[in-house]
């Protein structure tokens, strides 16, 4: 897959799934938006290792269920490279006591 020149933007990317959705992306010559909310410390790991394999790249701190955050992030990504072509919505969020079963 060829994702050379475009823009993709992933939430929740400082682990797990988000994070091997930003190397994958990132691999195939996309540039990547690594959000996450609160892990700083992997932000910038994920960052660098996408540098390190050429990969153009920023990190943005948000906290998407903040519609305030959403729109900054939005638009910091669309300041820097004027687009976003893929979209990966990964971070989770829940309310305190939520049950999912």
């Amino acid at each position: 897959m060829d994702l050379t020149g475009k823009v993709a933007l992933v939430t929740g990317a400082s682990s797990g799934i988000g994070r091997a959705a930003a190397f994958r992306l990132g691999r195939a010559g996309a540039r990547v938006c690594v959000n996450s909310w609160d892990d700083e410390e992997n932000t910038r790991n994920v960052i660098n290792l996408l540098k390190e394999n050429g990969c153009e790249s920023f990190q943005y701190q948000a906290d998407v269920s903040q519609e305030k955050d959403v729109e900054a992030l939005v638009d910091a990504v669309l300041d820097t490279w004027g687009e976003i072509d893929i979209l990966v919505n990964n971070a989770g969020i829940s309310g305190a006591g939520t049950t999912f079963f």
